[in-house]
């Protein structure tokens, strides 16, 4: 029982402490162009490799995700598992993984090698990104509740509001480096992009396309 304890204690440790980190360097990864006032073009370089270390983390901190649910603490003052069945956690799971990877994988795609390493001549994205500005984001932040519906976890499910605020610092951070970076068609990019919700007229207008 004590070694069982052990275990848990260490998984939530490496969880808290690899989400944490890979936040850290995934915000510093996304401001090359302020980091270019400062230090030069090397800036985009330093933060490529922030951001594969972030990649790392990232990867370290959903397997602990996984070794958790088999895992828990015990005597924790919230039940292990949902008091619903299984199969309604399973269907959530869908409901909200699908949308969730369909904009991480389509946002990934759309944005091409800058999904993981910036560039300084990189233009602004097409695609998904004429949709909605962060599908990256969003996508990552819905697929923390697809996987916790999955498994079947309460105690997960209620460190997903721990990780809100860090998404929303990412955000932020980005769009300050973008604005820098690309002036004035961000801030009309801005004008008529949502940021983590679509806005109708932009997919009236990826639907119209525009006349020559």
């Amino acid at each position: 029982m004590e070694d069982t304890a052990m275990w848990s204690w260490f998984i939530l440790a490496v969880m808290l402490i690899c989400g944490i980190l890979a936040f850290i360097f995934y915000i510093a990864s996304v401001g090359p162009a302020v980091l270019e006032q400062k230090i030069g073009i090397d800036a985009y370089e330093v933060c490529a490799r922030k951001r594969k270390i972030a990649a790392g983390l990232y990867s370290t901190f959903f397997l602990s995700y996984f070794f958790y649910a088999f895992f828990p603490l015990e005597n924790l003052p919230i039940p292990r598992f949902f008091e619903w069945n299984y199969f309604v956690s399973f269907g959530l799971g869908v409901l909200v993984g699908f949308p969730s990877f369909l904009l991480l994988f389509k946002g990934i795609e759309d944005g091409g090698e800058e999904s993981l390493t910036p560039r300084k001549e990189h233009g602004l994205y097409g695609g998904i990104y004429d949709v909605i500005r962060h599908p990256q984001i969003v996508g990552e932040y819905l697929s923390f509740w697809s996987f916790t519906f999955f498994l079947h976890s309460p105690f997960l499910s209620l460190l997903n509001f721990l990780w809100f605020p860090a998404f929303w610092l990412t955000i932020r951070a980005e769009e300050r480096d973008l604005k820098v970076r690309y002036g004035e068609a961000y801030q009309d990019y801005i004008r008529q992009v949502g940021c983590v919700i679509p806005r109708l007229r932009a997919f009236k207008k990826k639907a119209v396309p525009d006349k020559e």
